[in-house]
């Protein structure tokens, strides 16, 4: 999600379709309960961030329980600015809100959530221009996730907007991934297809 002065520019949820010849098989991460853009608004940013002109770009690892609450949130990769890395996980602890990770046979389970936010201050966006109706941003990629559970690839489908980071930057192959996939009991090669998109329009 994105938040610049008093609008909501970027507010981004993750559909997230993973591919097995398993089809009943559900993703073993939490899913969070509605749009997590609309946990964090533009009216959550810090004054003294604001005064200091601070942006940044924050990922959080929520950590959620079997019945769906929030256990802890840390900062795994810090804006740079204290602010507003504490504002993230104390505003996700408050309002954050999931269904629970599953296990292999689709019992609930503990399990983390990885949440990006880019805290954007008031000069640093253009106006976005809604006489059209609406602004529509969408990032889409895939990645191949190998037996192992580590990356094996990840390509960009879609980035509508050339600004935001490259969501294959952190997927390096060979690097590990939250956890691995089963097919008839035996680890399966899996191809994970994200969707990211955010839609602003007039209220009114």
């Amino acid at each position: 999600m994105t938040l610049t002065g008093k609008r909501l520019v970027g507010a981004a949820f993750a559909i997230c379709s993973v591919t097995t010849a398993t089809a009943a098989q559900r993703p073993m991460m939490p899913v969070p309960i509605g749009n997590p853009g609309t946990w964090i608004t533009a009216d959550d940013y810090p004054p003294e961030a604001v005064r200091a002109n601070r942006s940044g770009r924050v990922v959080a690892d929520v950590d959620v329980g079997s019945d769906g609450k929030v256990i802890s949130c840390k900062v795994s990769e810090s804006s740079g600015t204290t602010s507003l890395d504490l504002k993230t996980c104390e505003i996700v602890m408050e309002r954050g809100r999931f269904n629970p990770a599953t296990d292999l046979k689709g019992r609930p389970t503990a399990g983390t959530y990885h949440m990006p936010v880019n805290w954007l201050v008031p000069d640093s966006a253009p106006p976005i221009d809604l006489t059209s109706g609406k602004f529509e941003q969408v990032t889409e990629f895939e990645s191949v996730i190998g037996t192992d559970g580590n990356i094996v690839s990840c390509r960009v489908i879609t980035k509508s907007d050339a600004a935001q980071p490259d969501p294959c930057a952190k997927l390096v192959p060979g690097s590990p991934t939250y956890g691995t996939y089963v097919r008839n009991g035996q680890p399966s090669r899996t191809l994970v297809h994200y969707r990211y998109s955010a839609v602003a329009k007039p209220a009114d």
